[in-house]
């Protein structure tokens, strides 16, 4: 469309002018213009995209156009053509404000003559498209997301903690027979390192879905030196509003800690964050009489980073789960020696009973008999317990006076109350404080997670996961109230002064 540039003071000018006005009426979509640093969002064909970016920088008209591309069948920057009527879902967090921005961006850019059902929340588009938008809100709840399959589904900003996470799970198992799928997030991070993170940005978590392509742009690639639409001066306003905390993600679109202070010095957690080792995978599985099996598997749930030795002492922290693949089960064995993490299995698709049985058990005898410790809160602990008792001699026992029985009674594990729950924080912060410890990434991008909340409550950040922090949390207080000494060695006394008769006097 290189004549729009061209004068329009004679009749040919103003008939290509009139054109030009008439196709953006009845093709507004088709005149947006990307920033040249979301171009390769739009361009991706992945089955899911991430766009992560500041505000006003213009990921929600980024967003609408992509939606609006698959209702009407084609899209210009990846030549895809898509079979209409459709049905694609425009998601965002509440329907009252963040919702109305999101329906005023889709309705600036729809063709004539579509219809808006309010009630409904569904637009229908004119022929010869006929496709339908629903407009949905993630603070409806997850049944709001069941039904027909989908060819698009976006989602304007992230939505929040485990909620969010099973609204974006019920979208991602929309599928219609015989139609690929298109999932794409628009979003400024800011709710920290939250399950987005682990399960669909963080190119290390095994978590993160099949298929996933992030991309991520500043507000300075919105200015009018870099192709955008914001002068200097716009930038410099939007951009001295912001506290420190959160300038990376409404900036940079960066995730960080938001969602409270963080408990742990981060500082520390990156320092030791390069000195981590990767290990080795495997399977384990009890084999009887004291010999468990252990098998190299690549896809395996336990992590060895130092296999036993003798005349080593070992201590295991376990935070059992009920395998429903949201909380995971972890086991975290520890050489009282030095410190160091010697194992770990982690998974969340095992049953408890399966845990305690061909996890707990078998790597616990596999590590010299190590001392378990299993918090006991929940059904879940007991059943890992109840898997233990009678089978295992070692199992740590926590004693308290009964005051109804008026003595002291043995209780099995680690009950967590809100200040045995420091004790554990403190024990891996004591840890990080003096490096005297050698931990694996795992743990600490989940302490990287532990913050305090404005109650002052320290725990993990909305939609965030500790169990393998807590877990070694538990062992390692256990370790610091039960020390291990190190006795000198044995070495019988030589006597070097006189002999046999030497010594009397003659």
């Amino acid at each position: 469309m290189g004549w729009i540039g061209k004068r329009t003071d004679d009749k040919e000018g103003r008939l290509l002018l009139a054109e030009y006005e008439a196709r953006k009426k009845a093709r507004p979509w088709r005149f947006y213009r990307s920033v040249p640093a979301i171009l390769p969002f739009h361009k991706s064909e992945s089955a899911i995209r991430l766009l992560a970016g500041p505000n006003r920088g213009g990921k929600t008209t980024a967003g609408a156009y992509e939606l609006v591309c698959f209702a009407t069948g084609y899209n210009p920057y990846r030549k895809e053509k898509y079979q209409t009527p459709n049905l694609t879902w425009a998601i965002s967090l509440d329907y009252g404000s963040l919702g109305h921005v999101m329906r005023q961006k889709v309705f600036s850019i729809l063709p004539p003559g579509y219809r808006f059902y309010k009630q409904e929340s569904i637009v229908v588009l004119p022929k010869p498209w006929q496709s339908e938008i629903h407009f949905k809100s993630a603070d409806s709840g997850r049944e709001k997301f069941q039904g027909a399959g989908l060819l698009a589904a976006w989602f304007d900003e992230e939505p929040k903690g485990s909620p969010g996470e099973d609204i974006f799970s019920e979208v991602y198992a929309r599928r219609a027979p015989g139609v690929r799928q298109r999932i794409f997030l628009t979003f400024t991070p800011l709710q920290g390192l939250s399950w987005s993170y682990r399960k669909l940005w963080d190119p290390d978590s095994e978590d993160r879905l099949p298929g996933v392509e992030t991309f991520a742009f500043s507000i300075f690639d919105c200015s009018k030196a870099h192709g955008g639409f914001l002068d200097d001066a716009t930038i410099t306003a939007i951009t001295s509003g912001y506290s420190e905390a959160e300038y990376d993600a409404r900036v940079y679109g960066k995730y960080g800690i938001l969602a409270g202070r963080s408990y742990f010095r981060t500082d520390l957690i990156d320092k030791a964050l390069k000195g981590c080792s990767s290990g080795s995978r495997y399977r384990i599985r009890y084999g009887g009489l004291g010999h468990p099996v252990v098998e190299r598997d690549d896809g395996g749930p336990l992590t060895v980073f130092r296999p036993p030795a003798p005349q080593h002492h070992y201590i295991m922290g376990v935070d059992a789960a009920g395998g429903v693949g949201r909380d995971a089960s972890v086991a975290s064995v520890w050489d009282r020696d030095d410190l160091a993490l010697c194992a770990e299995w982690y998974s969340n698709k095992v049953d408890a009973d399966e845990f305690g049985n061909n996890a707990v058990l078998p790597l616990a005898q596999y590590y010299g008999n190590a001392l378990v410790v299993v918090e006991s809160n929940g059904e879940h602990g007991g059943t890992v317990i109840a898997q233990l008792k009678g089978r295992y001699h070692n199992l740590y026992r926590h004693r308290q006076w009964n005051r109804i029985q008026s003595k002291y009674t043995d209780e099995y594990g680690w009950r967590t109350t809100a200040v045995s729950r420091m004790r554990v924080w403190d024990a891996l912060a004591k840890c990080l404080r003096e490096g005297t410890w050698s931990p694996n990434d795992r743990l600490l991008k989940e302490m990287l997670t532990v913050v305090t909340k404005d109650d002052g409550k320290v725990e993990h950040a909305d939609g965030c996961n500790d169990d393998a922090a807590f877990a070694s949390g538990i062992a390692l207080a256990i370790h610091m109230d039960i020390p291990r000494y190190k006795y000198p060695r044995y070495e019988p006394a030589t006597y070097t002064g006189a002999s046999g008769n030497e010594w009397m006097a003659t």
